[in-house]
């Protein structure tokens, strides 16, 4: 309870800290906001920097970092890293390099301001546009929807007691306020920062995890070692456990191991949890398929079966 307490306390004081910085910028951005063109691209001087950052900050913000690493990345392990790569290479770089210097070059030599409003210039028909309008527009609510449902639930992770749908208003009043006041500029200048953020955040998180790990995942550790190996790595199984005050999972089939280390023992047969116990009650299990397991040959089963 105290460490949520302490959790609450910094992320409100972040929370207000983040939200004074959104809203300044929306009120020095309003200053280049005055006109269509500027509220709507920032009077095409955005920098490079800005830019990528807005870019890689709107699509890799809470669909990415919350959805696919949060989710995908514990389920799956290393291989959800593909996940990542095809994003960035297929979904940045390829398209930069196709398309941004051409759409830039193009859109400023009409005097276009929007995507719809290209294709109507480039194919002259309105037809194009509505269809350009409806299609972004259709993909762009269960994106934003992703977006603010995974910033609500992260919220409410933290505070239990305050419901998704709360946060996703409160982030979305914070969110309108910044974007009126400065239009693209406020955007870009506030997902430069969030940029930022998500940078040195994976970076402590990487840090934090390694130098101070929660838990231990040891697949068949003793599997093909003797007797003697075996033993030691058990032992320092259980030393690295107590060092850093974790919890450490152990998949193995090895009686020896289980019997010396284990405090919390499943058995699990064909993908279903067959039994649940600890080493001082394992040898007196009523399930068959354990005692089966257990008591492979009948010396082990005889000894087992007198001793009750």
């Amino acid at each position: 309870m105290k460490n949520l307490q302490q959790t609450q306390n910094i992320t409100m004081i972040a929370l207000a800290i983040f939200a004074f910085v959104m809203i300044v910028i929306g009120f020095f951005s309003a200053k280049k906001a005055k006109t269509l063109d500027g509220f709507l691209l920032g009077g095409r001087k955005i920098g490079p920097w800005v830019s990528a950052f807005a870019y890689g900050t709107s699509y890799f913000s809470a669909v990415v970092f919350i959805g696919y690493a949060g989710q995908h990345g514990w389920n799956i392990g290393l291989g959800s890293m593909w996940i990542g790569i095809g994003n960035a290479v297929l979904g940045c770089l390829l398209a930069w390099l196709l398309l941004a210097k051409r759409t830039r070059s193009m859109t400023h030599a009409m005097g276009i301001k929007t995507m719809p409003e290209f294709f109507e210039g480039r194919y002259k028909s309105t037809l194009m546009k509505i269809v350009a309008a409806v299609i972004i527009f259709v993909f762009l609510v269960p994106y934003s929807a992703a977006v603010y449902k995974g910033l609500g639930s992260m919220f409410t992770t933290i505070f239990p007691d305050v419901s998704v749908n709360t946060w996703m208003m409160v982030i979305a009043i914070l969110t309108a306020i910044y974007l009126v006041l400065g239009g693209y500029v406020a955007t870009a200048y506030t997902d430069f920062v969030q940029g930022i953020i998500m940078i040195v955040g994976v970076i402590a998180m990487v840090i934090a995890i390694v130098m101070n790990p929660k838990y231990l995942f040891c697949d068949e550790p003793n599997s093909g070692l003797d007797p003697y190996t075996s033993i030691l790595i058990d032992r320092l199984i259980s030393d690295l456990t107590k060092e850093f005050n974790m919890t450490t999972v152990v998949n193995t089939h090895d009686m020896n191991s289980i019997l010396e280390i284990g405090d919390k023992i499943g058995f699990i047969s064909k993908g279903e949890l067959l039994w649940q116990g600890d080493r001082h009650t394992i040898l007196q299990t009523d399930c068959r398929e354990l005692r089966d397991f257990v008591c492979a040959n009948t010396l082990a089963r005889n000894i087992i079966e007198g001793g009750k």
